[in-house]
């Protein structure tokens, strides 16, 4: 018996036959009791009886035999008790012979049988014999008529020697069933031990069964999940019985073979680069999932240029098309499943999978478990071929400028503006303002501050001395410069929904304006001028101060904390100021770090 249920249900008979047999022995065993009670019962009326019987028809026959002119009183006063016992006990007696014994009321039913039946009926009869004789006996006693036969006397002790033999048979008959019912008892016991015995057997194969067949399975498969949660996907279960868990392991074993292969064509989807790549590979892997007919790609670039990519297996077919379906969750038809590219909540196209037969569950469920990936490859691939035609427009339009300061400055002054952010963060004021993307932003976007410096001449970019008003009003149009380049950027990459070019623009555009209206180009003020380009106009001055320029030499850290001090409200915002000097063991670090 291999199979888990069928060592269960063997477990569950054997328990159900302990139960019944402890049920029967324990019936058995009181019900012995039982009819040892009634027995007793019986046997101790009948021989009450029995006594009464004789001592009463003794007395008549002494009185007779003594003085018989006293014989008709000592009867009269007998003979009513001597009747009436021997219709009780005759009442008894065939009660006995019929096995069946009433008392208040209730027929109680003598269960004897087998060999014990017959001896009993035997003991019986000849107790029913010695009976006949006694009565028969009793009855000559207490005629009148034989008073006066010689052999009254030899009579009367004729019935005294019956009724000791009647005492002695019932005797027999006593321990008859007290022999029955001790017999009962020990059988009863004996049918206890055997069912202790068994349940003992039982519960030690329930124990065996338990621990090969649940408690070391159970076991394998903690030990294959706590392997999984920790990263080790390629694992498997075995098993040598030829159980339910064999089945339940088989199955397993190959749901982890399929998800090792799912994760497998995953990860090939999205290492892949090129978007033919990817499309010819799942032509070639999805077969087993589902029966690919062909897959069509249909996406939007940055220029909001429409285009569908389609697949049948032999040949691609690239052509632009009017417009796109919108497809914001996995959805299917008989014949086709269709997956959105979405990334950062921005649409870029779907893709669309044709079956050469009928759709069904496992095959929809199938593209549901790796429609992410399927959206991130197609995402990664889209983008990157889109960025190469945004950053080659973008490089066209800075290819008439060129900035002449050095790298260290944007790498030094970027980190300062890092820094100064993650103070701001702290203060209530900012904190919902600030988070973490913002502050990456904030990096990424800060050495841009002066890109539009490419679109100042030299003689003016490069003066050593102090430029002419005409001059400097040339100077002050590199901000508007950068931000127009920036915003063309920004336009290009919201796209894809990523937004660091606006934050640019915005410190390209405003970094020059300062806390009380009197910076260019806008002369705004305040918090009118947005938090980044507030924090990057510091960053910006405090390395212009402390780095070397063709017009100036480098000051001081102290003369540069100072002309910062002399400013604070005019030029720069107080709030942006204190967490600067908050901050200033830091944006020392970076200084040392990065000197020119």
């Amino acid at each position: 018996m291999k199979t888990i249920r069928g060592k269960l249900l063997l477990v569950y008979g054997l328990f159900l036959i302990i139960l019944i047999v402890s049920i029967y022995s324990s019936y058995v065993a009181i019900d012995a009791q039982h009819q040892h009670l009634v027995l007793n019962d019986i046997f101790l009326n009948q021989k009450l009886l029995i006594e009464r019987i004789s001592q009463n028809t003794v007395n008549v026959g002494n009185t007779a035999v003594v003085n018989m002119m006293y014989f008709d009183i000592q009867r009269e006063e007998n003979i009513d008790k001597i009747e009436d016992s021997i219709v009780e006990l005759e009442i008894i007696n065939n009660s006995i012979r019929n096995l069946q014994y009433e008392k208040d009321g209730e027929i109680i039913p003598l269960k004897f049988k087998g060999d014990f039946l017959v001896i009993f009926m035997e003991a019986l009869e000849d107790f029913g014999e010695n009976w006949d004789q006694s009565l028969e006996t009793a009855k000559w006693l207490l005629n009148k008529e034989n008073i006066e036969s010689l052999n009254y006397e030899n009579v009367l002790k004729k019935y005294k020697e019956y009724n000791e033999s009647l005492f002695k048979h019932q005797d027999e008959l006593i321990r008859l069933c007290r022999e029955e019912a001790e017999r009962n008892n020990r059988y009863a016991k004996t049918v206890e031990i055997i069912s202790f015995i068994v349940s003992g057997l039982t519960f030690l194969f329930l124990i065996k069964t338990m621990e090969v067949s649940f408690k070391k399975p159970l076991y394998k498969i903690v030990d294959v999940f706590k392997k999984m949660g920790s990263g080790k996907m390629n694992v498997r279960l075995d098993r040598k019985e030829n159980d339910e868990f064999k089945l339940v392991f088989n199955e397993f074993n190959r749901f982890s073979d399929n998800l090792a292969e799912v994760k497998h064509i995953e990860d090939e989807i999205i290492f892949k680069d090129n978007i033919y790549d990817i499309v010819s590979y799942m032509k070639e892997k999805f077969d087993k999932y589902i029966d690919l007919k062909s897959i069509d790609i249909f996406y939007s670039d940055s220029r909001n240029d429409n285009y569908m990519i389609s697949y049948d297996g032999f040949e691609f077919d690239r052509k632009s098309i009017d417009q796109i379906s919108i497809v914001e969750e996995v959805k299917h038809t008989d014949s086709e499943v269709c997956v959105p590219i979405m990334v950062n909540d921005r649409y870029i196209g779907y893709t669309r999978i044709i079956s050469s037969s009928k759709i069904v569950d496992r095959n929809v469920e199938f593209i549901k478990n790796i429609s992410y990936k399927i959206n991130m490859a197609f995402y990664k691939s889209l983008l990157f071929n889109d960025l190469l035609s945004i950053v080659t427009n973008s490089l066209s339009d800075l290819a008439e400028y060129r900035d002449n300061e050095t790298r260290q400055h944007l790498v030094r002054m970027s980190n300062y503006a890092y820094i100064i952010g993650e103070k701001l963060k702290e203060k209530d004021k900012y904190k919902d303002l600030i988070g973490k993307s913002y502050l990456d932003e904030l990096k990424l976007a800060a050495p841009m501050h002066d890109i539009g410096k490419i679109g100042i001449p030299d003689e003016i970019l490069l003066k050593p001395g102090k430029l002419t008003d005409e001059e400097f009003d040339i100077m002050k149009t590199h901000a508007s410069i950068g931000a127009k380049v920036l915003e063309k950027m920004h336009d290009r990459f919201s796209k894809y929904n990523i937004t660091y070019f606006n934050m640019a623009r915005e410190i390209a555009l405003y970094h020059q304006e300062k806390f009380n209206g009197s910076g260019y180009p806008n002369g705004v003020k305040g918090e009118e001028i947005p938090l980044s380009a507030r924090i990057c106009a510091l960053a910006d001055v405090f390395d212009a101060l402390t780095s070397k320029r063709p017009y100036k030499e480098a000051f001081s850290l102290e003369k540069s904390y100072a002309i910062i001090d002399e400013t604070v409200g005019s030029h720069f915002d107080p709030d942006v100021v204190e967490a600067f000097y908050e901050v200033r063991e830091k944006i020392e670090e970076v200084y040392y770090k990065y000197r020119d």
